[in-house]
């Protein structure tokens, strides 16, 4: 069998049928490769809000830490001012 045998056997549905689905399989990989990003976005939204709400939980925390200490430094130099002022009355 030549070439020539050959392309006579190859039917008008094969000649047209081969293109097709090489066309179907390119349209449904572009559509797999289109969900999957739109995933992968989503997913990343997501986490990019767990990360930020991570974050601000524990920038308040943090503040409330300062508030506290700050608080306990301004009682120590209170009581130690009260201290000072009591000695020196004395």
């Amino acid at each position: 069998m030549n070439a020539l045998t050959l392309l006579a056997e190859v039917t008008v549905l094969e000649a047209i049928g081969i293109p097709v689905a090489f066309l179907i399989g390119l349209i449904g990989t572009a559509v797999y490769s289109h969900i999957s990003r739109a995933r992968r976005r989503g997913e990343a939204k997501d986490e990019a809000q767990r990360i930020r709400a991570a974050a601000e939980a524990e920038a308040t925390n943090l503040l409330r830490q300062a508030e506290i200490n700050a608080k306990a430094e301004n009682i120590k130099l209170r009581e130690q001012f009260d201290k000072d002022t009591e000695q020196t009355r004395k």
